[in-house]
């Protein structure tokens, strides 16, 4: 046992998980509308896209669920400029290889 886990041994961490999932969920729709770098963008869109097929798949409504679905589709329009199309084929390409693994 190395010194870090040792003293993270008695730290008890009480937290609101669906407080954390709400902040989670607007960093990345706030990332996936106005995000610059290209990258960055990518891993928030295909985060709300595994968001929203795991909220799908297991029935549950989460408040946010029609922002990140707007998000998705803002991004995946077709009339787009050029690197929005790359990021959204990233980002689908990404959430094809989450759902068939």
């Amino acid at each position: 046992m190395n010194c870090l886990e040792g003293a993270l041994a008695c730290v008890v961490i009480h937290c609101d998980v669906g407080a954390v999932q709400d902040e989670l969920i607007s960093a990345l729709l706030k990332s996936g509308k106005k995000e610059p770098a290209g990258l960055a963008r990518c891993v928030a869109i295909s985060s709300l896209g595994i968001f929203l097929y795991e909220e799908l798949s297991h029935g549950s409504i989460h408040p946010k669920l029609k922002d990140a679905i707007n998000v998705l589709l803002a991004t995946l329009r077709v009339s787009v400029p050029r690197p929005r199309v790359s990021v959204g084929r990233g980002a689908r390409d990404g959430l094809f290889a989450k759902v068939v693994c």
